[in-house]
């Protein structure tokens, strides 16, 4: 291959890339180790999106995690509210 040809190959697929409109976005999906959500996070990091998917299990949200590869983040949620999130009551 010339070297004409690869740097156009290699132009192109910058272009395509940079061709969305959610690049460089940061998503949090909730429920993102399964189902719909999973799907979701799936689109998002194919988009450009570096994504943070919860999930109550953890042997679940780690495979999904595998399974996404690359831009993912798994954070755990065992779906109680902490002391943070609860209101004062005077």
């Amino acid at each position: 291959m010339s070297t004409e040809i690869a740097n156009l190959n290699i132009k192109s697929e910058k272009f395509a890339s940079s061709n969305s409109k959610l690049e460089a976005k940061i998503a949090l999906i909730t429920g993102g180790n399964s189902g719909i959500g999973l799907a979701t996070a799936r689109r998002y990091v194919a988009e450009g999106v570096h994504v943070f998917i919860t999930g109550r299990r953890q042997a679940e949200l780690g495979e999904a995690v595998r399974q996404i590869g690359k831009h993912v983040t798994g954070v755990p949620d065992d779906g109680k509210p902490s002391s943070s999130d609860r209101a004062d009551t005077c």
